[in-house]
């Protein structure tokens, strides 16, 4: 079906997705949090808000949100009575760069062992 002018997907540009992101050895939760977080610059919904978005349920959603903070991917800043606000951490491309050689590793060295 031809798609008329001036439709949404003739003015976005497709997704990209950097390498660095993708190899990076995320799950699917950690790397639709983490996407859902990019795309805010912050995010400070409801946790029940920010799990129904995100497709899982709000103990899945607080256990990876807290497994990205553990790794450095996100920070999270604590307002008293109020939502936690949360961001991607400043160095989260050296981070996820690092994660990525981490995983290029893990695979060599499984091709090594399956090899002996």
């Amino acid at each position: 079906m031809p798609m008329k002018a001036g439709t949404l997907q003739e003015k976005k540009p497709p997704i990209f997705v950097n390498s660095a992101l993708d190899e990076a050895g995320l799950d699917v939760y950690e790397f639709r949090l983490l996407g859902h977080i990019a795309r805010r610059g912050e995010c400070f919904a409801a946790l029940t808000t920010t799990a129904k978005i995100c497709q899982m349920s709000v103990r899945k959603a607080q256990s990876t949100l807290k497994s990205l903070e553990n790794r450095g991917l996100i920070q999270k800043k604590q307002r008293k009575g109020s939502t936690d606000v949360y961001k991607l951490a400043p160095d989260i491309w050296d981070k996820l760069q690092t994660m990525r050689q981490e995983q290029e590793v893990d695979v060599d060295d499984s091709r090594n062992t399956s090899n002996e």
